[in-house]
C-alpha cells in the first residue's frame, strides 16, 4: 500500500482552492422579533393594509394600523391573527433584538 495522504473532504469551511479562508466564523443564533408586516386583505377589490411597530428604549411597543384612510393604534394580538380567510399576510418585516435604536446611532 502507498502512504499516500488522501485529500480532505469538500465542506464549506474546507475549500478545495488555494484561496482558502483562515477564519471561520460560526453561525450564531441571533433572536428576531417582528416589527412589520404588509397584509392583503380580501375586501372588494382586494387592499394592501401595513402594521407597523414603533419602539423606543424608554417606551412600550405600540402597533399601528395603517390603510388607505388612517392609521390608528391596534392591539398587538390583531397583527399576528392569520387564520380568517379575509387576512393573509404578504411580507413580515423581522428585527434583530440586539440592533441599536435610532437615537442610538446618532451617539
Amino acid at each position: 500500500m502507498n502512504d499516500v495522504e488522501s485529500p480532505e473532504p469538500h465542506t464549506p469551511n474546507n475549500r478545495p482552492d488555494k484561496h482558502k479562508k483562515k477564519n471561520v466564523t460560526t453561525q450564531s443564533e441571533e433572536e428576531y422579533t417582528l416589527s412589520a408586516a404588509v397584509v392583503c386583505v380580501e375586501d372588494n377589490p382586494k387592499n394592501l393594509v401595513a402594521y407597523i411597530q414603533t419602539a423606543t428604549k424608554d417606551v412600550e411597543p405600540v402597533w399601528y394600523l395603517f390603510n388607505d384612510l388612517s392609521i390608528v393604534p391596534v392591539p398587538a394580538d390583531e397583527v399576528v391573527q392569520f387564520g380568517a380567510w379575509w387576512k393573509t399576510p404578504c411580507v413580515l418585516f423581522y428585527t434583530a433584538n440586539n440592533a441599536r435604536q435610532p437615537d442610538e446611532l446618532a451617539s
